[in-house]
């Protein structure tokens, strides 16, 4: 389709869709893109609103910032994909992601590191015939900085006992053995200097988006 690399800007992403898009045929359906939780899936539009500059909130964080040009333009963007058919619509089309994508319904998703290892699992007929690649560009290549965070409550009996168990979690030992379990990013870089996790050329393009992230409004709310 004239594409040997994966997209890295949000034209060649628009262009690539509708080259896969056209592959339909009668028999079969072939959409570009899965956009995971089509009706509750805040994350990505938030993502194309960071990326193309735009603002989600405005007057000291009080209110929407959604009639912010740059940010209308990140979401009239996000629905080009379904107005045009190059996203799956409706959650009905996909009972099953991992198959779906097994069986070519859609070749793109946006999701994140845990969902390598279900995919080598699920479907080990497409081993090497699939990789991952950083989310492409507008006016930057940020995505969204998320996760959780390990906290001692303020009244706290134990507070010592505590903060032990938060420096045994953050060591870097412990982090690639966590990554191991569960394949979710160490939050500690040390770790990323792991052999294993350099190695692994699936996990390589989120370290490298890890490297352009943003975070969303500090709202107490």
């Amino acid at each position: 389709m004239g594409y040997k690399n994966p997209p890295k800007t949000w034209a060649e992403w628009l262009d690539l869709s509708r080259k896969i898009r056209r592959l339909s045929t009668k028999v079969q359906q072939k959409y570009a893109i899965f956009f995971s939780l089509i009706l509750n899936d805040w994350q990505v539009p938030v993502i194309l609103i960071l990326q193309n500059g735009g603002r989600l909130l405005k007057d000291k964080n009080c209110y929407g910032a959604f009639d912010d040009p740059t940010t209308v333009e990140a979401l009239q963007f996000y629905l080009s994909f379904f107005k045009k058919q190059l996203a799956i619509r409706t959650m009905t089309e996909v009972s099953n992601i991992y198959q779906a994508f097994n069986d070519g319904l859609f070749s793109m998703i946006i999701t994140g590191p845990w969902n390598i290892n279900e995919i080598r699992r699920r479907t080990p007929e497409l081993t090497g015939k699939w990789s991952t690649a950083r989310i492409p560009t507008k006016k930057n290549c940020n995505s969204m900085a998320g996760g959780a965070s390990l906290v001692i409550f303020k009244r706290s009996k134990h507070p010592e006992p505590g903060w032990k168990f938060i420096e045994f979690l953050s060591e870097s030992e412990t982090q690639i053995e966590f990554f191991r379990l569960s394949w979710d990013l160490p939050a500690v870089k040390e770790a990323w200097n792991s052999q294993e996790i350099k190695a692994d050329k699936e996990i390589h393009a989120f370290y490298e988006q890890l490297n352009h992230v943003v975070s969303t409004p500090k709202i107490a709310e």
